[in-house]
């Protein structure tokens, strides 16, 4: 657009008219951020409209109606420009940086989809330290640190959660399916599902499908339909009774030290400050002990995430593991081949587990800093040091890249490398123009939470003259601390009963 600055909608119209996009990667990228530019503007000005009562100014009874009435829209589209809008008219500090364009449309969009409804007053609260924090993330990273704030803010205002869920109980009430047969040869299947059951569904699903045959092109919902069918008719020719067996699937989870300690204290029905202090009250625990499992609870959300990036609550992972156990073991890498050399090609079974574990997906950077959505199947192991130059199958060499991508990087011109320290990927294009992408272990900042129910639950800081003991004793690395280090990797991964709370136990 050229000229003088726009004041007025028409002549927004009138410089749209004249402007062409050209079918190229720059001008397309343009075309999108001046779009997200304009959203920004009339999403301001619905704010006010909202906040007014604009609609009933036409005798409607919502924004939605006024909405659909006066802009094609589906009922969907309305709703989720609404409920944006509903959330910013409450979140000043959020929908200030949207409009100074500090965050974009689909941050926001995170954002007010992930806070429910009855956290949109208690964010209200939060949105001036929090909002602040999201500026500069992309839209996963924005996605993961919301998310993790709104465990922790699920986790405050229900203070009293009830025991770890017991796979023999009904699923949660929001959850439903229907099958609802209509003519003569059809029936439709739609409903919802939480998260844990969704991603069995869709682990199963995907394990369930077959390839395409010769001359064959499916839709993806197609071979949904094919592989349900397929699980279906194996469950009723499998169980002839009505007994229901319990064949856990086969789900690759990944959780953080943390992360283990709040799952397994969730399982063991620890929620609050006060279940924590009957907790360490009724086992003699040390005081760098306590702090961990303080520090824990107060600050992790305990949720494991898949491989294709379902995060999971706590509680479901006891639902997948079985009734009375969060988790029955800690897999690692101990006895299985990671490293095949130059014997083996491809990166299969355990190292791609390891593999996709480690890169948790597509590795190949993007300009936004977002992550490739390749599900898990579609990952390749990608030598980083080319096969054909003598590159050996093993967990340094190999990188995670979907298949598209991994055309991509082995078109001439085109070279991919990985720093050795960090992880971060970087690609070099034909035209010498680079991208790198964070760190592997990059994660977003912990959104911060300030209230009296888990600032109970922080650990303080010892005395003076223990503080100095436990600095001295961990820098020079004593023998003592070493062996409980061993003691502690031994606990994760006994089968014996306990677990990790097997690990030994001193008063001091």
């Amino acid at each position: 657009m050229s000229g003088g600055p726009i004041s007025t909608i028409d002549e927004v119209r009138e410089r749209i008219s004249t402007v062409v996009v050209a079918p190229a990667t720059d001008p397309l990228v343009d075309a999108f951020a001046a779009l997200d530019d304009l959203k920004a503007r009339v999403m301001e000005g619905l704010v006010s409209f909202v906040r007014s009562g604009g609609h009933d100014v036409d005798g409607f009874g919502s924004p939605i109606g006024w909405l659909r009435a006066h802009v094609p829209m589906t009922a969907h589209e309305a709703a989720r420009w609404v409920a944006q809008a509903r959330c910013l008219a409450q979140w000043p500090t959020l929908a200030a940086l949207f409009h100074d364009r500090q965050l974009n449309p689909g941050q926001i969009e995170v954002v007010c989809r992930a806070v429910p409804k009855p956290l949109v007053a208690f964010y209200a609260e939060h949105d001036a330290e929090v909002s602040p924090l999201l500026v500069g993330l992309c839209i996963d990273d924005t996605q993961t640190a919301i998310r993790d704030w709104v465990a922790k803010a699920d986790a405050v205002m229900s203070p009293d959660p009830s025991e770890a869920i017991d796979p023999d109980q009904p699923l949660d009430p929001a959850a439903h399916l229907r099958v609802s047969p209509f003519g003569t040869d059809r029936t439709a299947l739609s409903g919802e599902l939480d998260s844990g059951n969704g991603a069995i569904v869709a682990h199963a699903l995907a394990v369930a499908t077959r390839p395409d045959r010769d001359g064959e092109e499916r839709l993806v919902s197609q071979r949904n339909a094919e592989a349900l069918r397929d699980i279906c008719a194996h469950y009723l020719a499998h169980h002839p009774t009505r007994r229901r067996a319990r064949n856990h699937p086969h789900l690759n989870l990944t959780v953080d030290l943390p992360g283990l300690y709040k799952a397994i204290l969730a399982g063991r029905g620890v929620h609050t400050a006060d279940q924590l202090e009957v907790f360490l009250a009724a086992r003699s625990v040390s005081l760098l002990e306590e702090a961990v499992i303080r520090h824990a609870l107060a600050t992790s959300t305990g949720r494991p995430t898949t491989v294709d990036g379902h995060t999971l609550p706590p509680a479901v992972v006891t639902t997948i593991f079985g009734t009375g156990s969060t988790i029955s073991r800690v897999l690692m890498a101990d006895g299985e081949v990671l490293d095949h050399g130059r014997r083996v090609r491809c990166a299969t079974g355990p190292l791609r587990d390891a593999v996709l574990i480690r890169d948790t997906g597509c590795r190949f950077p993007t300009s936004t800093g977002d992550r490739c959505d390749a599900p898990a199947v579609w990952i390749d192991g990608h030598h980083l040091t080319h096969w054909r130059h003598g590159g050996h199958t093993d967990l340094d060499n190999t990188l995670a890249v979907c298949a598209r991508h991994h055309g991509v990087v082995h078109r001439d011109g085109w070279t991919i490398g990985a720093d050795p320290a960090t992880g971060a990927v970087t690609i070099t294009r034909p035209d010498g123009r680079t991208t790198t992408g964070p760190p592997r272990a990059a994660r977003p900042p912990d959104l911060p939470l300030h209230h009296p129910a888990l600032d109970s639950l922080t650990p303080h800081p010892p005395p003076d003259d223990a503080a100095h003991t436990v600095t001295a004793t961990i820098g020079h690395h004593s023998p003592g601390f070493a062996a409980a280090l061993e003691d502690l990797a031994d606990a994760l991964l006994s089968d014996e009963p306990g677990g990790i709370w097997a690990w030994p136990r001193s008063p001091g």
